[in-house]
């Protein structure tokens, strides 16, 4: 009888992102989101990761960027891939909880998707701050961040 072969952890991407290797992003608990392809945030002393997932985001009617989307229980986190050759993007977009003024879902165009109108998770943050972030499940992501701000507050309290 053989010994069970070592199960592979997939991303949210699946077997794509675990089989780039070094480019392939991470979410470290204590440590860091991002890496390889992707823009590195360092997460700060005692920050826990509540929920990553693959989306894209646009912010006003720029073209799509692609990446990940990270909660944690003091900030929201977009970590875009970092195109080789002219970035869409240069680097995160970071939001904390508190800067965050409302999370709705609202339709919007997506031209790379059928239908091209989505669901997409509305943030919008002081000054008029505003980015759209596309992800599976995005009443459940606007649930999570409105929870995550309501904990925040309370604990500010």
């Amino acid at each position: 009888m053989s010994a069970p072969r070592e199960r592979k952890r997939h991303t949210a991407l699946g077997p794509l992102m675990t089989s780039l290797g070094p480019w392939q992003f991470r979410a470290e608990p204590g440590v860091a989101v991002g890496g390889g392809a992707f823009a590195t945030v360092p997460l700060e002393a005692g920050e826990e990761i509540i929920s990553t997932a693959a989306g894209s985001s646009r912010k006003g009617w720029r073209p799509l960027t692609y990446g990940f989307l990270t909660l944690t229980d003091r900030r929201l986190i977009y970590t875009p891939f970092r195109w080789p050759i002219s970035p869409l993007e240069r680097g995160p977009n970071i939001y904390t909880l508190d800067e965050i003024e409302s999370v709705a879902v609202e339709s919007h165009f997506k031209p790379d998707f059928v239908p091209p109108v989505a669901d997409a998770m509305v943030v919008r943050g002081a000054g008029g701050r505003e980015r759209l972030f596309f992800v599976l499940n995005v009443k459940s992501w606007c649930k999570a961040v409105e929870d995550q701000r309501a904990a925040a507050a309370a604990s500010s309290d």
